[in-house]
């Protein structure tokens, strides 16, 4: 329900929530359920989700990855390309 999500998000307005929710209607990534204010991720949204997930989990190992090498790297080399 959109009061769970709200929640989660205490700086978003129920009006703002409201739009972000017709947008994800829109693009099919949810559906509302009939006769209720619940809203369920369609399959297409779990997709979208998944990837997302992946997306993330990737950017972490190699944002990991990389801290390694700028440690070993010499301090002035680091700086130069920042």
């Amino acid at each position: 329900q959109g009061k769970d999500i709200r929640q989660h998000l205490e700086n978003i307005s129920p009006s703002a929530m409201s739009r972000i929710f017709k947008r994800l209607r829109l693009h099919g990534i949810i559906e509302r359920v009939q006769g209720t204010y619940k809203y369920l991720a369609t399959a297409y949204g779990k997709e979208i989700i998944a990837a997302g997930l992946t997306v993330k989990n990737l950017t972490q190992k190699f944002c990991h990855f990389a801290s390694k090498i700028i440690d070993k790297w010499p301090n002035n080399a680091a700086t130069a390309f920042f």
